[in-house]
């Protein structure tokens, strides 16, 4: 099954990246990505600071982006008084932080040329 799925997807890159540079595609798309990506994270850290708010935690606008994981405890312990529960933005907030970071590394990753391998120093 393996090896069927791994022929499908080789056949798949193939097919996709065949008329394009591959390297400027994959840069292209985790460019993109890690824009999407940082627009959802920036919708959930609205979400905290918004129920912060609301729970009369003062909180700045610089912590809207810089500082929003300083509050995260409080905005679950207060999700968890007021609805029994964890509010959907803690996990939302986080999942979207750590993919935030995957993919800068990813995307940096694919900007740079492969060090060949010689053998030498």
């Amino acid at each position: 099954m393996t090896f069927v799925l791994q022929l499908f997807t080789g056949i798949l890159t193939r097919w996709l990246f065949s008329w394009f540079n591959r390297r400027a595609v994959l840069i292209k798309v985790y460019f993109f990505m890690l824009i999407g990506v940082g627009l959802v994270n920036l919708v959930y850290s609205v979400k905290i600071v918004r129920t912060l708010t609301e729970a009369g935690v003062k909180v700045s606008v610089y912590e809207l982006r810089w500082q929003v994981h300083k509050h995260l405890k409080a905005y679950r312990r207060i999700t968890q008084e007021k609805d029994g529960a964890v509010g959907f933005a803690f996990y939302g907030y986080l999942v979207s932080f750590v993919l935030l970071i995957v993919l800068a590394l990813l995307f940096v990753a694919s900007m740079t040329e492969p060090v060949a391998a010689t053998g030498s120093l």
